[in-house]
């Protein structure tokens, strides 16, 4: 009988090399929003002013106690390797913002300025420049770290807004709608300042996440028209329906920070695609609504919702997270190695970075830049340099927010680095 436990055992891991371990918090207490700041350290936020520290990976997670805010925080953005920006609501309806300069470990508080303003989320392009949105159409922006607001408002829309998206300081998106009357899709092309209509639909819209130049997602809908994904594959300008797995509804999030395995979170579901959008499945089933999803290294997930869900996906093959035309540019002939102490940093990061390194010996050294599809954008160095330590500086003011990876190459070995540009 052991035997065939064994058997069973083995056949399984290797048949089925992901599994979900419940990691749920207290009953009770929604969790908002979940990020992980590199690949040991992740921060959630949730009712009641919750914030929840990891520094190993998850494993365990600790209350921070010192947070001077009892309210609801409903979202988190990581601005830059250094700052997060909380967005809170409390009990007396106010808005409000929590601020961290150290990486989560303490936060100020910070109320918003218009009173009696239901704001439901913000997106920062650097720690000084950023936009909210609320209800009612509401939209303000700030260009000087939230001290001060100029309203937006979108004057042909007073319906509620759910999600508010920048690339850069002058391209925007703002989602919403309300439940059996309206959803949309609207964009900005001059810094919020106006806005035209590029969805009309009869549910509301929650989340917008963009794969590339010109790949974006949208998810929405309601328990009674399903699930929806909306695909855009030129700049967000048109835009079409995608199939989801019969049975889907509300969906809140998606994400796709591994081009190859994106997934839709939302009401009683976890959906996921390995073909960028074309085909979904149910991946797992929940009571729960699933508000967030993060990864720190595109192949283990986060998941965090309602009555304390906390769920991690963990893929136990062996099978490399990085885009294919990486992957295949590894050289296995890699007797003498010459690489080590090989770090990035700041990571994740506004503008600029450094690849730092020894070089244990003479070498040839490359340093090439690739986007999250694997394309190479950029050939940073190709130099023959002696043995010792390096810091090399990369600087990408003008790449577009997102994920890329740093190729660092010798010729008998590679080196790959995941790095967050955030600005």
């Amino acid at each position: 009988m052991i035997k065939i436990l064994i058997v069973i055992f083995f056949l399984s891991t290797s048949i089925f090399p992901q599994k979900w371990i419940d990691k749920r918090y207290e009953n009770g207490t929604n969790l908002f929003s979940v990020v992980f700041l590199d690949s040991l350290n992740g921060i959630i936020v949730g009712d009641s002013g919750l914030v929840l520290l990891t520094n190993d990976a998850g494993e365990s997670w600790t209350k921070n106690n010192s947070i001077n805010f009892s309210g609801t925080l409903l979202n988190l953005h990581l601005v830059d390797s250094l700052h997060l920006y909380s967005l809170g609501r409390s009990y007396s309806g106010h808005s409000y913002f929590l601020v961290s300069s150290d990486k989560g470990n303490t936060w100020s508080s910070h109320q918003f300025t218009f009173l009696n303003v239901y704001l439901t989320d913000m997106h920062f392009l650097n720690k000084d420049t950023g936009w909210v949105c609320g209800l009612y159409g509401k939209i303000y922006r700030t260009t000087d770290m939230m001290n001060s607001w100029e309203e937006l408002t979108d004057g042909e829309n007073t319906f509620p807004l759910r999600r508010i998206f920048f690339t850069d300081i002058d391209n925007g998106w703002v989602l919403g709608g309300r439940i059996d009357m309206i959803g949309f899709i609207r964009r900005t092309y001059d810094q919020g300042n106006s806005w035209r209509n590029k969805v009309i639909t009869i549910e509301p819209l929650y989340d917008i996440y963009r794969l590339n130049e010109d790949t974006i997602y949208v998810v929405g809908g309601d328990p009674e028209f399903g699930g929806w994904i909306y695909q855009s594959s030129d700049k967000g300008e048109t835009w079409e329906l995608q199939d989801v797995p019969i049975g889907t509804i509300t969906l809140y999030r998606i994400s796709f920070d591994n081009p190859t395995l994106g997934w839709a979170t939302g009401a009683g579901s976890i959906l996921n695609t390995t073909d960028k959008g074309i085909t979904w499945e149910t991946s797992f089933t929940t009571d729960e609504s699933v508000f967030s999803i993060s990864s720190s290294n595109g192949k283990d997930y986060w998941f965090a919702g309602t009555n304390g869900f906390l769920m991690f996906y963990k893929d136990t093959s062996k099978v490399d997270s990085l885009p294919n035309s990486i992957n295949n540019q590894r050289n296995d002939d890699s007797d003498i190695k010459s690489l080590s102490d090989i770090s990035v940093f700041p990571n994740p990061f506004n503008s600029s970075t450094k690849i730092n390194f020894k070089l244990s010996k003479n070498s040839f050294v490359s340093v090439e830049l690739y986007d999250i599809l694997g394309s190479k954008v950029n050939s940073i160095m190709y130099d023959n340099l002696f043995g010792g330590n390096y810091s090399i500086p990369i600087n990408l003011t003008n790449y577009s927010s997102g994920v890329y990876f740093i190729v660092l190459k010798t010729p008998n070995e590679i080196s790959t680095n995941k790095i967050f540009l955030i600005k």
